[in-house]
C-alpha cells in the first residue's frame, strides 16, 4: 500500500498495530488515514472509537478511509458509524 501511495506522489507511513497507529497520528498529524478494520489486538474500529475521542487539534477530526475485505453492506454500514468516511473493499483498482 505505501509504495501505491508514494508512487502517485503521497508521503506514506505504514505501521504495524493499531496501538502504534494511535502514537503515529498524534507525532505526525497526517492528511488523511487509511486503515482496513481488521487489526490484531485491536480492530479498526476501536482505533478510529480512540481517534474521534481526540481533539481536532490532536487529530480527532482526520479523514479516514477503511480499506478492508470485509465488503457486506452491514460492514460498510458499521464503519461509517464508527466514523469513517470513506469504505473500500480490496481489492481496488484504479481507473
Amino acid at each position: 500500500m505505501v509504495l501505491v501511495l508514494e508512487r502517485e506522489g503521497a508521503e506514506a507511513i505504514a505501521v504495524s498495530s493499531a496501538f502504534e497507529v494511535l502514537q503515529v497520528l498524534i507525532q505526525t498529524k497526517p492528511y488523511v488515514l487509511v486503515s482496513d478494520t481488521s487489526m490484531p489486538d485491536m480492530d479498526g474500529y476501536m482505533v478510529i472509537r480512540h481517534l474521534r475521542m481526540l481533539t481536532p487539534e490532536a487529530g480527532g477530526k482526520i479523514p479516514v478511509i477503511a480499506l478492508t475485505a470485509y465488503a457486506r453492506d452491514d460492514d460498510q454500514k458499521q464503519a461509517l458509524q464508527v466514523g469513517y468516511q470513506i469504505h473500500l473493499s480490496k481489492p481496488t483498482q484504479k481507473n
